[in-house]
């Protein structure tokens, strides 16, 4: 119906919204910023509505999740791997991996 459609694009369009600003705030300098994107990232995932429209964007928040595993505080390694463990649980290993293959493009260095 209309409605559906109209709820399904402003769904799309709040995620797209909230995937890059979370993209620019994760990691932060400041970690109370990288820890309210880890939480916003945690809800998306968590909401199944949501989530599905968020996994389009893994390609931009796994590299961001993956370099907060390098942050020096705890409480932002453990925020950033409780994300990763739902994704983990909600996306299958073979998307996950085809998004990760994306990153050989970038200037990070993942361990194989």
């Amino acid at each position: 119906t209309e409605n559906d459609c109209t709820y399904k694009r402003c769904a799309t369009q709040l995620v797209e919204k909230l995937c890059r600003g979370v993209e620019k705030h994760l990691p932060d300098s400041h970690h109370r910023v990288s820890q309210a994107a880890l939480k916003v990232v945690n809800t998306m995932v968590n909401s199944s509505e949501l989530g599905n429209v968020m996994f389009q964007h893994l390609d931009v928040l796994l590299p961001c999740l993956f370099i907060t595993l390098a942050e020096k505080r705890e409480n932002l390694k453990q925020d950033a791997n409780r994300v990763l463990d739902l994704l983990r649980k909600r996306v299958e290993a073979d998307q996950l991996a085809r998004k990760r293959a994306g990153f050989d493009s970038c200037s990070l260095v993942f361990a194989t």
